[in-house]
């Protein structure tokens, strides 16, 4: 990342799990503080310990421009454990806003839908059957199809916006600011514990009625396209590269293994074929002489026991005249 992003600021931030306050002859705080070095980082805090009762520092952010470093140091955490947090201020230069990828898209919602089926009808396919390989027949297909395509729904460039921060109301920001006039030095802690959890909660309630005022607004045909940004994967989906020759080849070996399948269902004595096991299985009871229930399967030596089965079992009469 250094050699590809020159010049820009990497910023590296966790808990390592190598003390910076004891750092021995060849201890793992000295060999972190020399493997960042040989990479330009620098550690930001490197004198207040980030655990008060054992006075260690684990918790680092390494800088590569330490000319940006405005100030850092630790600050309490407000849950009342003997943990601080490493804080570290950077200065941000140039532009701060990254720009969103760009994409391509069609307005497919605009075509005449029977005025491109009459123009894909009068277009020449031949191309397509002429050529002997999958592939090459798929190749052949795009070509003409989005050719006709960029007629009537162009290619257009897009550039995605990052998403901004959700609007909240003016008790909510009221509510931060109090929360930031107690985290200053000298605020109270309890104070700024209770005022965090009404932000929390007040921030909740805000996106929840902005989410409700969006679903209102878009209907009910269009419920997944908000809701996916919060609900939805957040995944990367990739489309499978194959390419029409290889899946042409998986299905054809999928139809042998049926063939193959099918084939192993056939009775070795009368030559009749069968399309599932079962009842392959019931029909060389027949040439063995042996008599099957008919609704379970259960092969009997002698056709008496079979009419017992079916009275008991399935309560059946086989015994009544016909």
């Amino acid at each position: 990342m250094l050699a590809t992003h020159a010049g820009a600021t990497l910023v590296i931030a966790g808990d390592l799990n190598c003390c910076q306050l004891k750092c021995a002859a060849d201890s793992p705080g000295q060999r972190l503080r020399q493997l960042l070095t040989t990479y330009g980082l620098t550690i930001s805090n490197n004198r207040h310990p980030t655990y008060r009762p054992a006075g260690s520092l684990l918790d680092i952010v390494a800088v590569s421009r330490p000319d940006y470093l405005l100030r850092a140091g630790v600050t309490r955490c407000h849950y009342g454990t003997p943990h601080d947090y490493t804080r570290a201020v950077l200065q941000c230069t140039g532009r701060t806003r990254v720009a969103g990828p760009v994409t391509q898209r069609r307005r497919l919602g605009r075509i005449d839908a029977d005025s491109f089926n009459r123009q894909l009808n009068n277009i020449d396919w031949s191309p397509v059957f002429r050529t002997q390989l999958t592939a090459s027949k798929w190749e052949s297909f795009c070509d003409i199809f989005l050719g006709q395509l960029d007629t009537v729904a162009p290619v257009t460039r897009v550039q995605q916006r990052p998403p901004g921060s959700l609007l909240v109301s003016a008790p909510t920001r009221d509510l931060m600011a109090r929360r930031r006039q107690a985290l200053r030095p000298g605020g109270d802690r309890e104070n700024y514990k209770e005022l965090n959890r009404l932000c929390r909660a007040a921030v909740r309630k805000d996106q929840q009625a902005h989410i409700n005022r969006e679903l209102a607004k878009a209907g009910p045909s269009k419920v997944w396209r908000v809701l996916r940004p919060i609900i939805g994967s957040k995944k990367e989906a990739a489309v499978p590269s194959a390419t029409p020759d290889a899946l042409n080849d998986y299905y054809r070996s999928l139809s042998a293994g049926d063939a193959a399948w099918l084939a192993s269902l056939k009775c070795n004595i009368c030559g009749k074929q069968f399309s599932a096991p079962s009842t392959l299985r019931n029909h060389r009871a027949f040439h063995r002489g042996e008599t099957t229930c008919p609704i379970c399967g259960h092969v009997f030596s002698e056709k008496g026991n079979l009419k017992v089965h079916l009275k008991r079992i399935h309560g059946l009469d086989p015994f009544a005249r016909q």
